[in-house]
């Protein structure tokens, strides 16, 4: 079982992350919500595609969020 996540600054509207370790398949959970309030106001932030070894966080509007990120799941 792994956790893994961070805090990114996301500045365009699909932003991949590459994770440390990756998982054994794409049957893991991963989340990712706004941290802070910039000069364009609150975004909605979601995880578009993943898979074993990225997940993609995405914004409705481009600015400049700070974005918590996690996933958790089994590793290989």
């Amino acid at each position: 079982w792994c956790e893994q996540g961070g805090q990114i600054t996301v500045t365009e509207a699909a932003t991949n992350i590459t994770l440390l370790k990756s998982y054994k398949d794409n049957n893991y959970n991963a989340v990712g919500c706004q941290a802070n309030i910039n000069t364009a106001g609150y975004h909605t932030i979601n995880v578009g595609q993943f898979n074993a070894t990225q997940i993609q966080i995405r914004q409705n509007v481009v600015g400049t969020p700070l974005v918590n990120w996690l996933a958790l799941g089994y590793i290989k």
